[in-house]
């Protein structure tokens, strides 16, 4: 792992060219199907307050790096 100024230097490298709005508009389609559908997921567990969707944040997130 790194840390400090060489995590920073690294970042600042990737960070340019993701954060490109051509970089940005690649990903929005596949972002958004997987948002969507995780949305209709989540709104079976409105019959239940109580759920913890913590669990299903991280897998949300999880899948998202993934594709």
């Amino acid at each position: 792992m790194l840390n400090g100024p060489e995590w920073f230097r690294i970042r600042s490298i990737f960070q340019k060219g993701l954060s490109s709005p051509l970089s940005v508009k690649n990903f929005l389609k596949s972002s958004d199907e997987i948002v969507q559908e995780w949305l209709v997921m989540v709104e079976k567990f409105n019959e239940n307050p109580y759920i913890d969707l913590l669990p299903e944040l991280s897998r949300l997130f999880l899948e998202r790096m993934l594709k």
